[in-house]
């Protein structure tokens, strides 16, 4: 389901760039397994929070409700995060290994704008390796829903 309109999604980016820049930058320590560079959403200022929170719960968290027989009042979110994937950059993170969640469901929305990178996504490993970038990734503003035991990764490419 769509979650943000192309106008939410560049304020979002601006507000997690000043609340990363605020709070010490990007974290890479989150996440012992399968390390991520990403801000906590609890990082940005309340009145952002509040308006993310609503907008994921009455889209990704409705959508996986009304799918699985749940009421929206049943499923919350455990960990909001932001993730930053960056090409051309030494040291940046442009890839995440293959993994499960360890949560009943995970989604991801792309805030980036259409066009930012050429290439890229989420990777599912039932796809296969030919297919799996391609096919995988969300049109901007929109999530992907994918539930606990579904194998994935991601990478990016581009400029």
């Amino acid at each position: 389901p769509r979650v943000f309109t192309s106008e939410q999604c560049a304020a979002l980016r601006k507000a997690v760039a000043r609340a990363a820049s605020e709070h010490g930058g990007w974290q890479t320590d989150r996440h012992a397994a399968y390390s991520t560079t990403d801000l906590p959403a609890i990082s940005l200022p309340s009145k952002a929070l509040c308006f993310v929170e609503r907008h994921v719960t009455r889209s990704a968290l409705a959508h996986f409700a009304r799918l699985h027989g749940f009421e929206t009042s049943d499923v919350y979110v455990k960990d909001l995060f932001f993730v930053r994937y960056f090409c051309g950059e030494a040291g940046a993170q442009t890839a995440l290994e293959m993994h499960s969640d360890g949560c009943l469901f995970s989604f991801n929305i792309v805030l980036s704008p259409p066009g930012s990178f050429d290439g890229g996504g989420t990777a599912f490993a039932h796809l296969g390796p030919a297919g799996a970038l391609m096919d995988a990734a969300p049109p901007p503003r929109a999530s992907r829903l994918h539930t606990r035991g579904l194998v994935l990764g991601a990478c990016v490419r581009g400029t």
